[in-house]
């Protein structure tokens, strides 16, 4: 992103004529403008940039304090305007500095600036210039407060049109439909613990409804909080986590998730179903575990950059608690694969990229398995997220949404199976 800077065409005018005021001292002159080219280099030098930002790497938004930037030449501006008389005979020379800075911006080819933004600009500043040559003080403060009303106006809903927002029913609907599940919880337990939902209305919907999450969006977010999420299998997108379908029971119940809201019947059979309000069913996880508990201190020396979340998640319970003694999670390794209309090719890494052979026809990869046991069934597949494309994922039949996207990647529960169920998984 670009630094966000707005300050108005009047204040454009009253710093260049504060630079042509006799009567401001020469010093303080050079020492505004060495602060206006701090700011301006900070704007284009990384490391510069960073500083401002305390050393800690903003996600989005990348320049938090160009506000100090306007607000430093709305301070000239003001400065220069109690020396208006003085500006009168600048204004040719004002005028000319104008039109060199316009005809710079128009060679830059900004996309954001077309010619007729441009003009009328040089126009609007041409009447301003205009007014303070041949106005009476008087009326020339309510020629530039009507200037800058309309500048104000025309620059608002030009930049608020670029920018996505939400509607406001869709915001109260969601609001007035979880509410009631988040207070119920509350009410009835005054222990700490975590609540999580499978559906969301943003990424940070445990501040808007004041609970405690980890789906979390935050420029201050570090991000090794988001890498051990990842690698628990909960979506870590890289800017933010999110719980979406959530990871295992042995994930949840390490992060203290006592609470899931979700609108599915059959979200995990571990989970058992408390309430319902609205439509929304309140999930327990009766295996949560509290804010502090004495664990082995093996865990401490365990890498959690693993890939396989599951022998992650093997190898921090048995280091927490040895007398554990066998994993948790088992591996199913007869799988059989299908596919269909694909080319399978292996890369540089050693893995396997799919491609369509008949681009207008349907492609599927079919996986298929039988249970060995009446534990939960998991499945997670590691992928480059730069090159993954959105498939269906289908169970038994039954559509449960997409993977390999931006919010939907992550471990999914497959549901509990008997023993000799077969079980079928397509990615179409």
């Amino acid at each position: 992103g670009l630094p966000n800077i707005y300050c108005g065409g009047i204040i454009l005018i009253l710093v260049l004529g504060y630079f042509f005021v006799d009567k401001i001292k020469i010093k303080e002159k050079w020492l505004s403008f060495f602060m206006i080219c701090i700011l301006l280099v900070s704007f284009h030098i990384e490391g510069i940039n960073l500083v401002w930002h305390a050393l800690n790497e903003p996600v989005w938004f990348p320049y938090r304090y160009s506000f100090f930037f306007s607000f430093f030449l709305i301070v000239l501006a003001e400065k220069a305007y109690g020396y208006s008389e003085y500006i009168k005979s600048k204004v040719s020379i004002i005028l000319s500095v104008i039109v060199i800075i316009t005809l710079l911006v128009e060679k830059g080819n900004y996309t954001y600036l077309s010619e007729i933004k441009i003009y009328f600009t040089v126009f609007v500043i041409a009447c301003v210039l205009f007014f303070i040559s041949n106005c009476r003080k008087k009326f020339l403060l309510i020629c530039i407060l009507a200037i800058t009303c309309l500048d104000l106006f025309i620059n608002a809903i030009e930049s608020l049109e670029e920018l996505p927002y939400y509607k406001y029913t869709e915001y109260n609907n969601f609001v007035k439909k979880t509410s009631p599940a988040i207070d119920e919880i509350k009410n009835n337990d005054k222990s700490f613990f975590r609540i999580e939902k499978t559906f969301a209305y943003d990424r940070n919907d445990s501040m808007l409804l004041d609970y405690k999450g980890i789906t979390h969006y935050s420029s201050t977010e570090k991000q090794f909080v988001k890498d051990f999420l990842g690698s628990l299998g909960y979506r870590n997108y890289g800017t933010w986590v999110k719980y979406n379908q959530g990871s295992t029971t042995a994930a949840d119940s390490l992060m203290g998730i006592k609470y899931i809201l979700s609108q599915n019947d059959s979200f995990n059979s571990l989970y058992n179903i408390e309430q319902e309000k609205r439509g929304i069913k309140i999930y327990e996880n009766k295996y949560w575990l509290p804010l502090g508990f004495s664990v082995n201190d093996k865990v401490e020396k365990i890498a959690v950059n693993k890939q396989n979340v599951f022998e992650l998640q093997n190898m921090i319970y048995q280091a927490m608690c040895p007398e554990i003694g066998q994993p948790i999670f088992l591996k199913e390794n007869e799988i059989k694969r299908e596919i269909n209309n694909i080319q399978v090719n292996i890369d540089n890494s050693g893995g396997e990229k799919f491609t369509k052979v008949n681009e207008s026809s349907s492609a599927k990869v079919h996986f298929e398995l039988t249970v060995k046991n009446n534990q939960p069934l998991y499945m997670y597949f590691p992928t480059d997220e730069s090159k993954m494309q959105e498939v269906e994922l289908v169970v038994d039949g039954k559509s449960i949404g997409d993977y390999f996207t931006v919010n939907s990647y992550n471990v999914v529960y497959l549901g509990k199976y008997n023993v000799g169920d077969v079980v079928s998984i397509d990615f179409n």
